[in-house]
C-alpha cells in the first residue's frame, strides 16, 4: 500500500468561498497582532502567511518539508527546507514561533514542542493551531 500524504495544502483559489483557507488566514492575521522581533514559522504550506507575518517581524524565517512555489520573500524573510523535528536552528534564536495546522501531522509531537521551546528566547511566544 502506498504511503498517504496528509499535509494540508490550502489553495487561495476561490478564497472567499473556501472555509479552510479563511480559517487558516484568520490564524495568520491574529498572530500578526501579537508577534514581533525574530519570528519562525513551522509549516510554510502554500506560503500565503509570508505576506501577513513578514511585515510585522524584524526577521521572518519560514520552514517546511517542501518549498512553496511562486512565493516572493521580502528582504527580511527567508525559506528553509527541512523536516521537523528536530528544528535545525540554534537555541534561543527566535522571539516567536508560529505553526498552523502542522502539529497534528507530526509523529513525535512531544519532541516537536520541546524543539520549539529550545529555539525560543526566554519569554518567547509559541502560537499554534490545529
Amino acid at each position: 500500500m502506498a504511503k498517504m500524504q496528509t499535509a494540508e495544502r490550502v489553495s487561495q483559489h476561490d478564497a472567499s468561498d473556501n472555509f479552510v483557507f479563511q480559517r487558516s488566514l484568520l490564524a495568520y492575521h491574529h498572530a500578526a497582532q501579537i508577534v514581533a522581533g525574530d519570528v519562525l514559522e513551522i509549516g510554510t504550506g502554500m506560503g500565503y502567511g509570508v505576506e501577513v507575518i513578514a511585515p510585522v517581524a524584524k526577521r521572518f524565517v519560514t520552514i517546511d518539508k517542501t518549498e512553496p512555489q511562486g512565493v516572493v520573500m521580502p528582504e527580511n524573510a527567508g525559506f528553509m527546507q527541512m523536516t521537523v523535528p528536530p528544528i535545525a536552528m540554534p537555541e534561543e534564536a527566535f522571539d516567536c514561533v508560529v505553526s498552523f495546522q502542522v502539529i497534528e501531522h507530526i509523529k513525535d509531537d512531544r519532541r516537536f514542542v520541546e524543539e520549539v521551546h529550545r529555539v525560543l528566547r526566554e519569554g518567547g511566544k509559541f502560537i499554534v493551531s490545529t
